[in-house]
C-alpha cells in the first residue's frame, strides 16, 4: 500500500548506549524513512553523538523509574499525535500498556529483543508476567529471531496473528573486502605464530566471559585473548584474569569504534553467551571471514545451522570450548570452510531486508487504523 503522507511513528526505549537494541534502533533512525520516525529515550545513560539529531529525543529524568517520564511522554504524545508507538525493552513495555489504555486509537507495538529468553531471576519472572498482561492489550509484537518467536508463542501465549518475525540487521565494515581471509599482512611478522582469539560486546554476566577465560587457561600454544567492549562486569573479569594468571594474555581493549579493524586482528571469534536473541557481533565477525565458535543456546544453533557455519560448544563448559579452539587451530580445512561460508550467511541480514519487513508491518497497521476509522 502506498503511503500518501508520512505517518508518525514514535519509538520508546529505556536508555541510549551501546546495547544491541539501542544500536539497532539508532542505526535505523539514522536512515531515511518513508515514515516520520522519532525515538524517545526514557533516560540518558551515556553521551551520544546523535543527541542533537532532529528525530532523537530524551526525557529530562535521570532516574530509572520516574513519574516525570510519564508526564513528559504523555505531553509529547498529546502534542505530536503519533499513529504508532513502537516499544523496545522492558520499561517501554510498561509504558506501552499504559499508552494503549489511555489512547486506544494509537496502535502499539512491542519489539521483543530477547529479554524473554532470560530466566531464573525475579526480573525475568516479572517481565514474563508483563508480557502475558500485554498480549491481549497491545496491537502487535515483533520477534527478532525464530527462537524468540517460539518462546513468545509457546511460553507467553501470544497469538500468531499478532506476532511478526522481523530479524535483526547488522552493518558490516565500510570496506569488508580488506578484512576478508587470505590477507597475510594482518599482523607483524614477529607475531604470526600467536593465535588471536576475540570477543566483542557487552561485558555482563549474561555474556558468560568467565567460560572464555577459564578455557584460555587450558590452551597449550601461544595465544592472545582480545576482549572488546564495556559493561558492569569489566572490573570483575579483569580480576578473574589476574587470578587465573592470564593477565598478560587477556587484553581488555574497551569499546572499539572501528570494529572491522578489531576483527581484522583475530584468527577466531568466540561468543560464549548464556542468552542471546540474535547475536550482532557473531554476524559482524562472520561477515569479514572470521571463523566463529559459540555456545549451544538455541539462537546460536539456529543461525550456525547446528555447527555447519561455526563450531558449537556446551555452554558454561570451558574444557569443551578449549577443545573446540584447538580443533580449529589443528584443522585448517575447517577454518577455510568457515571463512568461506561466513560472509555468505551474514549477507542475508541486511538493513534493506529489515526495513522492508518493518515497513510492511507499519503499512498493515496504518491500513487497519484507516479501516477502523472509516476512511477506506
Amino acid at each position: 500500500m502506498e503511503i500518501q503522507q508520512k505517518v508518525k511513528i514514535l519509538h520508546l526505549i529505556d536508555t541510549d548506549g551501546l546495547g544491541g537494541a539501542q544500536t539497532l534502533l539508532r542505526n535505523h533512525l539514522l536512515k531515511a524513512s518513508a515514515y516520520d520516525e522519532h525515538v524517545m529515550y526514557l533516560r540518558r545513560k551515556a553521551d551520544s553523538e546523535y543527541y542533537t539529531k532532529r528525530n532523537f529525543h530524551y526525557t529530562q529524568s535521570k532516574a530509572k523509574y520516574s513519574l516525570k517520564q510519564l508526564t513528559e511522554i504523555r505531553n509529547w504524545i498529546y502534542q505530536w499525535n503519533p499513529a504508532i508507538v513502537h516499544c523496545h525493552l522492558s520499561k517501554s513495555l510498561i509504558l506501552g500498556i499504559l499508552i494503549k489504555h489511555k489512547y486506544p486509537h494509537i496502535a502499539v507495538i512491542h519489539h521483543e529483543h530477547g529479554e524473554v529468553l532470560e530466566r531464573n531471576s525475579l526480573n525475568s519472572l516479572i517481565y514474563r508476567m508483563l508480557l502475558r498482561a500485554a498480549r491481549k492489550k497491545l496491537d502487535r509484537f515483533v520477534a527478532v529471531s525464530p527462537p524468540v518467536e517460539q518462546v513468545l508463542t509457546k511460553t507467553i501465549g501470544i497469538s500468531k496473528n499478532k506476532l511478526r518475525l522481523i530479524e535483526n540487521f547488522f552493518i558490516p565494515p565500510a570496506n569488508p573486502e580488506k578484512y576478508l581471509p587470505n590477507n597475510t599482512q594482518r599482523r607483524d611478522e614477529t607475531d604470526k605464530k600467536t593465535f588471536y582469539i576475540g570477543y566483542a560486546g557487552r561485558l555482563s554476566k549474561t555474556k558468560n566471559l568467565d567460560t572464555l577465560l577459564y578455557a584460555a587457561t587450558m590452551l597449550d600454544f601461544p595465544f592472545k585473548l582480545l576482549i572488546a567492549g564495556m559493561g558492569e562486569d569489566k572490573k570483575r573479569l579483569i580480576q578473574l584474569a589476574q587470578k587465573l594468571n592470564i593477565k598478560d594474555k587477556a587484553i581488555f581493549t574497551g569499546y572499539q569504534q572501528d570494529i572491522g579493524s578489531f576483527y581484522h586482528l583475530l584468527d577466531i571469534y568466540v561468543q560464549p553467551s548464556l542468552s542471546e536473541a540474535f547475536g550482532l557481533s557473531l554476524f559482524e565477525a562472520m561477515s569479514v571471514g572470521i571463523p566463529v565458535i559459540a555456545s549451544d543456546i538455541p539462537v546460536h544453533k539456529y543461525y550456525l545451522n547446528n555447527g555447519k557455519l561455526g563450531l558449537i560448544f556446551k555452554r558454561g563448559e570451558g574444557s569443551d570450548l578449549a577443545q573446540k579452539i584447538k580443533q580449529l587451530l589443528n584443522h585448517q580445512d575447517i577454518m577455510a570452510r568457515l571463512k568461506r561460508n561466513g560472509p555468505l550467511k551474514s549477507r542475508q541480514y541486511s538493513y534493506n531486508a529489515f526495513r522492508k519487513n518493518l515497513h510492511l508491518l507499519y503499512d498493515d497497521m496504518v491500513y487497519a487504523q484507516r479501516l477502523k476509522a472509516g476512511f477506506d
